[in-house]
This record gives structure tokens, sequence and C-alpha cells, in this order.
């Protein structure tokens, strides 16, 4: 452009504009997901407000006193979705991180932000007792388990024992944290047993009961 004569682009001042209009669009964001999260909230139903109070208690907790693993068991039709995209979109209002996956694409879907937990915490089928997560500690995916206020997953109840060790040993490697289960974090899985139990092949009766996530060694701690 010299060589042209022509003017020359002032790009420490671009830079500048275009980071105060992401400022901008990100408190624009925030603050509609906060307008969005009040008006889902006054929605919930008295069960929905109790495990919504429950689960923003852990969240709040900073000496990690409280519990901080929960189940949200519920036939279909109850409001699950709902309750998880309310936590979702309160905790964004916030300007606070949250994992959501589920067992299946079509499930994840429903999550705002969602996808499967395959996806996001790299675990790959087929999943066994020795199965563990390819994600390394230096990397974004760890990163964003580590800055997560809140990791929610659905269909839970779809995933196996071993896939729950798998996430189990995940974050408490994220977190560099083996004393507490899941590495301190606050999780929040939940399902209906009465409808999906894990998919196990030529697996009888027995075997996929063995396989449920209720014969964890964390599950007495949900």
């Amino acid at each position: 452009m010299e060589d042209l004569s022509l003017p020359v682009p002032d790009f420490h001042l671009i830079n500048q504009l275009v980071e105060a209009q992401m400022e901008e669009n990100n408190e624009t964001s925030q603050r509609e997901k906060r307008l969005m999260g009040e008006m889902m909230l006054a929605q919930l139903n008295d069960g929905q407000r109790l495990a919504f109070d429950q689960v923003m208690t852990a969240v709040n907790d900073v000496s990690n006193s409280h519990v901080r693993q929960y189940f949200l068991d519920g036939p279909r039709g109850t409001g699950k979705i709902f309750l998880y995209n309310t936590l979702i979109t309160v905790l964004q209002g916030q300007g606070r991180r949250v994992i959501a996956v589920a067992a299946t694409g079509i499930a994840s879907t429903l999550l705002l932000d969602g996808t499967t937990y395959h996806s996001q915490f790299k675990i790959n089928p087929p999943i066994t007792e020795t199965t563990r997560s390819k994600i390394e500690e230096a990397s974004y995916n760890a990163q964003l388990i580590r800055n997560a206020s809140l990791i929610i997953s659905d269909e839970a109840t779809m995933k196996t024992n071993h896939a729950l060790n798998a996430i189990n040993h995940l974050f408490q490697t994220v977190m560099k944290n083996h004393v507490d289960p899941y590495g301190g974090k606050v999780l929040l899985i939940g399902g209906d047993f009465r409808q999906c139990l894990p998919v196990v092949r030529h697996g009888n009766r027995v075997k996929i009961i063995e396989l449920t996530i209720t014969n964890n060694a964390t599950w007495p701690l949900f």
C-alpha cells in the first residue's frame, strides 16, 4: 500500500475495535442468556426446582464440602432435558462453562451445546474394563473439563459400568486429584432405568444388569 501511495490502515486500532466488538458481543450474549435463564427458572415445577437448587448449591460450594455427584431419575416426559437446559442457560448467563453430553447423538441434539460423551471425552468403543480416554492433560479438551463448573450427562443409564470408570479416571487425571471421585467435579448424570439399559452384544438379562452403572464402585456416592 505504501508503494502505491495508498493510505495504510492502523492495524493496531483495527485489532482494538475487533476485540471491543467481540467483548460487546459476549456481554450481549451473556445478558441474553441471563434473561432466558430467569424465564426458564420460573417455569420449573417443584421437583425440578428442588433438583436445580441442590445442583447449584454444589456448583457454588467453593469448599467442596457439599455432595458433588448427582443422579437425576425421572420417567419419560418429566422434564429432565428442560432442567438440564435451564442449568446450562443460567450458568452460561453467569459466565460459567458447562459441558453437556449424552449417550447417543439424537439425545445430545436436545441439549444446549450438547455432544456425545464418546466425542467429548474421547472414550472410544468398544468400551471394556481397560478402556481409557485419549485426552491428554495439556490438551484443549482437558482444559475444558478443568474450566467446567458443571458437567451434565444424559441417558447415563445406557452407559456401562466400564464407561463410568473411564470417565472417573479421566476427570481425576485431568484435575490431578485421585482422592475425590471424578476429580471433585460437579457431575449430574440422569436417565431412566425403566427405558434404557446398556446394549450388550449377545448379553442376557444377567450380563446386562451386571454392566449397569448401579454396579459401579462410585454409584453409592450419587
